[in-house]
Formats: C-alpha cells, sequence, structure tokens
C-alpha cells in the first residue's frame, strides 16, 4: 500500500521517538488534521540524531497520511514545510549546508513521486532482511583473548559509543556521529533489552558488538 507510512508506530514507540533528546515537538513535528478536527490525515517530523557539532548536518524525516488523502496534495505540503524546518535548523546552528534524508520503501511509488518533486534523488538502497526461526544456528567460537558479554547500561555507555563512531567513521554518504545521550534515550525503548546487545572485548577495549531487538507486536528480532 503506497499510503503506508516509512515507519510504523505502535503508541509506546511513538511516545519515544517524541521524546528524543534535541526533538521539538512545537517545532519539529508537523501534523494536518482533519476538517473536522479530531482526526489526523498525515504528519512529518525533522530530527537529527548526530552529536549536533557536525560540519554538514545530516537531518532525517519521517512521515506518513492516511490513504484517503493520498492524492490531495497534502504529502506535498508536509514535505515543503519539513525542508523549510530543515533550513531553519541549519540555520540556528550556524551551518551553510546539510544533507537533508527520507526513506520509502522501493515500491511506495507515490511517495516516490512526491519525494523527487521536492527535489530528491535515490542516493541507496537498503535491505532488510529477515531469518524466520533459529533452531538452526551454530554456536559461536571467539578467538583467544577476546571475552563477549552483555552491554551494560551505565558503565559500557560511553565506549559503546566510542565504539560505534570509529565503526561507521568512513561510512557511506557520511556519518552524522552517535552522541551519548541519543544512545542513552535509545535505551529507553520499550523494545530495548541489554541482554540482547552483545559486546566483545579484548582487554579493556570493544572489539566489536552486536545490538539486536525483540519486537513483541511480531516476535520478530532486528
Amino acid at each position: 500500500n503506497s499510503a503506508l507510512p516509512e515507519q510504523a508506530f505502535t503508541a509506546p514507540d511513538l511516545a519515544w521517538w517524541l521524546s528524543a533528546p534535541g526533538f521539538n515537538t512545537t517545532r519539529d513535528f508537523f501534523v494536518m488534521e482533519g476538517s473536522h478536527g479530531g482526526e489526523i490525515l498525515g504528519a512529518r517530523d525533522v530530527r537529527q540524531t548526530g552529536r549536533g557539532d557536525e560540519d554538514v548536518p545530516i537531518l532525517e524525516s519521517w512521515g506518513a497520511i492516511h490513504p484517503v488523502v493520498r492524492d490531495t496534495g497534502l504529502a506535498d505540503n508536509l514535505i515543503r514545510k519539513a525542508i523549510a524546518r530543515a533550513e531553519h535548523v541549519l540555520v540556528e546552528r550556524g551551518r551553510r549546508q546539510g544533507i537533508f534524508q527520507v526513506r520509502c520503501d522501493e515500491q511506495d511509488s507515490h511517495s516516490r513521486s512526491v519525494l523527487e518533486a521536492s527535489g530528491f534523488r535515490q542516493a541507496r538502497v537498503l535491505w532488510t532482511m529477515i531469518k524466520r526461526g533459529l533452531t538452526d544456528v551454530q554456536l559461536p567460537l571467539f578467538p583467544a583473548g577476546f571475552a563477549v558479554r552483555y552491554f551494560r547500561p551505565g558503565t559500557d555507555d560511553q565506549l559503546w559509543v566510542d565504539a560505534f563512531n570509529d565503526a561507521f567513521a568512513s561510512h557511506w554518504g557520511g556519518w552524522m556521529g552517535m552522541s551519548l545521550a541519543y544512545w542513552q534515550h535509545y535505551q529507553t525503548h520499550p523494545s530495548f533489552n541489554p541482554e540482547l546487545s552483545l559486546v566483545a572485548w579484548y582487554g579493556a577495549e570493544i572489539a566489536g558488538f552486536c545490538h539486536c531487538m525483540a519486537v513483541p507486536e511480531t516476535g520478530a528480532a532486528g
């Protein structure tokens, strides 16, 4: 369905999403109500999840519209408001340029046309891969000298952020960096479980990590 959002939310997910550090719902979140009020027909936001000190900030936007108003121009108006807000964010932060990115399903022809009409161009394709069932997973073997344990909230936070940023320092298209505040907020997500995030240590340094989340609504893991 081309009217589906780029990302689906439950009520707890949405509450968590709106409480992100640095996100101001009065300035960074736009909704369009129906003519009689009480019904939201569309929504879109603007956010930066990086540290905030980048020379070229990367801003992101999520949005959704109700199927009954898909062809009314509502999506176009929302993305234009988001672009205008993104420009204001750059001015507020004293930056001369930035990157503004949005995502949609590859088969979502409506969203693609709306975004392309606003000047967006496809930059890359992301894959979501699913494994159904874990009964055939082999036991892991780690080299000597490496220790693997669960992530420890409040103890491993800064080391995890540093390792994360080092791992993605040469990420394609630029990397905005993970802030400590964002990672600590991320841990408050309803589906976060530190026992699903494994950290491989070599002495006092993080050699690698595998961050996973279980999604209660479907039983899936990501």
